[in-house]
């Protein structure tokens, strides 16, 4: 990932993201899985790029917001960040472990996504989307 900018992270995440919809639209559920699953990594190691010059090479939503969490506790710059951060990962770790399996499943066919996973996978990107541009926000100067 070495050299790669920020600007392009987001941007590949911005691009899965709209794949995503795309696919649902088309009803191809099982990919909708996969691109949020993409989407949501790269947004992820471009927050941690962008506001701790980190490069991570783990893969996954939740090591990655694992990371996020650790970094944003020993920064302690905004300490209630850190309750949010984990009230997110709660009240969505069963879905996260589910879109973080999406990945293998879906690339390795082992199993097929509704209309209801993909929906779920959606809506679940959108809320995790948004509170990652408010830790984001949280770090501008």
């Amino acid at each position: 990932m070495s050299g790669i900018s920020v600007n392009t992270l987001f941007r590949r995440s911005e691009s899965f993201r709209n794949t995503a919809y795309y696919r649902f639209k088309h009803g191809d559920y099982d990919l909708v899985c996969f691109d949020v699953e993409q989407s949501l990594q790269l947004r992820v190691k471009a927050l941690l790029l962008e506001l701790f010059e980190l490069e991570s090479r783990v893969h996954g939503v939740r090591s990655n917001l694992s990371i996020l969490y650790k970094e944003v506790k020993n920064s302690s710059i905004k300490p209630g960040l850190l309750d949010v951060l984990r009230n997110f990962l709660d009240k969505y770790r069963d879905e996260l472990y589910f879109i973080d399996t999406s990945h293998s499943d879906t690339r390795y066919g082992f199993i097929e996504y509704s209309r209801k996973d993909a929906i779920k996978c959606l809506e679940v990107m959108e809320e995790l989307i948004k509170l990652l541009d408010r830790v984001e926000c949280s770090f501008s100067f």
